[in-house]
């Protein structure tokens, strides 16, 4: 594989509620299923992201983007105004892109965490 520039850089407090909602629930006919990543609502970030985006301040569509990682891609797009806060989205139809899943190996059927202790509160024992 042929080394590209980074694009674009975006880090995201993703903890346990959030993987738990991404790859915790099933895509069922008529039922809930989460497809996106909240992002934060403070007016520096908006505004980084307008100008990243090069978009007016009034922005409330979306941006179409691409999830890419050595071994594959997937479709997705940046959200600005989503309810009450802009978001990173998938599509619903093929689940959140693998590559975000907390393994080196991620599989299909399951969640997937990073091998850990859960028992201890503090983060480099856990």
């Amino acid at each position: 594989m042929v080394m590209q520039h980074v694009e674009w850089v975006l880090v995201v407090y993703y903890g346990p509620a959030a993987h738990q909602a991404t790859y915790g629930r099933q895509v069922r006919e008529g039922g809930y299923t989460k497809d996106y990543i909240q992002l934060s609502r403070r007016e520096e970030f908006l505004e980084a992201m307008t100008n990243l985006f090069s978009v007016t301040g009034n922005a409330t569509g979306s941006i179409p983007l691409t999830y890419q990682w050595p071994d594959g891609t997937a479709p997705g797009s940046f959200v600005f105004r989503s309810s009450d806060r802009p978001h990173l989205k998938w599509e619903t139809s093929r689940g959140a892109p693998p590559v975000w899943k907390m393994t080196l190996s991620p599989r299909d059927i399951t969640p997937e965490t990073i091998p850990g202790d859960p028992s201890h509160l503090d983060f480099a024992d856990a």
